[in-house]
């Protein structure tokens, strides 16, 4: 249970319950949003070359760490060495096929960019803060907001004033009250 004292009173905002209709689990779904090009065989494609990028490099792995631990016999404990070596190079071959995939179609000169579509609805930013420096906090949101501002198209409004930066100050100042 939280107290009401000053600083829990800056620090939330205010409740503001939302309406929330039931519905009926037969409603007809909303259409799907069209999309704008179709990458089904690039996909099909990017990922056959992951997989057998995958399979192909952990197998030579696996074939190859088996040649160094078997001098005369291979130990119970040199199969559980090589069990998880295979597991941890399964993994780090899965991320090098994607990373050169990747490191491939930004290199191939006949691909086309993408084109960025508009943003239909609003976007939130969300900082989980936990037992952390108010000041440091703030500054980041600020330096967050100044970056967004920066960058963003002049149909976007970012008010982080409002919404975060105003009660952090509430809290910085009965945190400072406090200590002092």
């Amino acid at each position: 249970m939280l107290l009401k004292d000053s600083a829990t009173q800056f620090a939330l905002p205010q409740t503001s319950p939302l309406n929330m209709p039931r519905h009926a689990v037969n409603e007809a779904s909303q259409p799907r949003k069209k999309r704008q090009q179709n990458f089904a065989l690039t996909t099909f494609f990017a990922r056959l070359f992951v997989l057998f990028g995958t399979a192909g490099l952990s197998w030579y792995g696996a074939t190859e760490m088996y040649s160094v631990l078997n001098t005369n016999a291979i130990a119970g404990l040199q199969w559980a060495f090589l069990v998880l070596f295979c597991i941890n190079f399964t993994w780090i071959s899965f991320a090098f096929s994607q990373a050169t995939l990747g490191l491939l179609f930004q290199l191939w000169p006949f691909s086309r960019r993408r084109k960025e579509q508009d943003v239909e609805g609003v976007t939130a930013i969300l900082l989980p803060v936990y037992n952390e420096d108010p000041l440091r906090i703030r500054a980041n949101i600020q330096a967050m907001r100044e970056d967004l501002l920066a960058r963003a198209p002049a149909n976007l409004l970012f008010s982080f004033s409002a919404i975060l930066i105003k009660p952090m100050l509430g809290l910085l100042r009965s945190r400072l009250f406090i200590h002092c």
